[in-house]
């Protein structure tokens, strides 16, 4: 596979030019103009996200796409590792496990005071 770096590459004339009217009014653009772009199907677009093949850029509940990421993908190049996502505030503690048969005492536990 090529290295992220080398995407100076052409796509060929053709594909140049529907990435150049694809990405003329901003950098980004939906899941569907991208899918269309690539010439996939937005569901295999979206499973490709998921999966890693192509990173999206999240906006609200859906995703965008870069022309570079695009690229990448055509070209074959690997992208590098997205950062791990932090968890927002405090982690929720495990549930707990009760024995079947500690579980009225438990009941009469929680009902008190």
């Amino acid at each position: 596979m090529k290295d992220f770096d080398d995407l100076l590459q052409s796509l060929g004339p053709a594909t140049e030019a529907r990435f150049a009217r694809a990405f003329e009014d901003g950098a980004l653009i939906t899941k569907r103009a991208a899918a269309q772009l690539l010439g996939l199907d937005a569901g295999t677009l979206d499973t490709l996200t998921t999966d890693g093949v192509i990173r999206a850029v999240p906006r609200g509940k859906r995703r965008a796409y870069t022309e570079h990421e695009l690229r990448a993908f055509l070209l074959g190049a690997t992208s590098p590792p997205a950062e791990p996502k932090r968890p927002l505030g405090r982690a929720l503690p495990a549930p707990k496990t009760i024995n079947f048969s500690q579980r009225r005492t438990f009941a009469a536990r929680a009902d008190r005071p």
